[in-house]
């Protein structure tokens, strides 16, 4: 039972287990954690590249009230242009 949940179903979204982490870690965890080989990052480097992005943004920048509207949004499932 326990490998059949490992092996079919999705595993619990990232932000769901720790809401403070950025909205781009939590989409990088998410990814690697994917299923299917396709849906994740294609190397280690396409990893270390995103997690320094996220670094730098986390070090200069503090969200505002439309980045937090965006990452409720987001995490609702719902789509903002």
């Amino acid at each position: 039972g326990v490998l059949h949940r490992i092996c079919h179903h999705p595993h619990r979204p990232v932000w769901q287990i720790n809401p403070q982490l950025p909205d781009s870690l939590c989409c990088l965890i998410d990814q690697l954690l994917e299923k299917r080989p396709n849906k994740r990052p294609a190397s280690a480097a396409e990893v270390k590249d995103r997690l320094l992005k996220t670094l730098q943004r986390t070090q200069t920048h503090r969200p505002g009230l439309w980045t937090r509207f965006k990452r409720v949004s987001h995490r609702q499932g719902k789509s903002i242009a």
